[in-house]
């Protein structure tokens, strides 16, 4: 029940942070450049994203 809790509470916390940043990102632009800065920040933490996710499965697949 904790190990759940702790899960609920990360997704909700990483939800909230991700679209403040987000909101926060495109304010500090031009009209003209929110676009593609949001798109090249989107693609950067979901590229991070990705390879945390094989790292880990490989790290975990050789230490154990």
């Amino acid at each position: 029940a904790h190990f759940v809790a702790a899960l609920v509470l990360v997704g909700l916390s990483w939800n909230f942070m991700y679209t403040g940043g987000t909101t926060l990102l495109t304010e500090t632009y031009e009209p003209n450049e929110k676009a593609r800065t949001q798109g090249l920040n989107d693609f950067i933490m979901f590229a991070t994203m990705g390879v945390s996710s094989l790292s880990s499965g490989a790290l975990v697949t050789t230490s154990g």
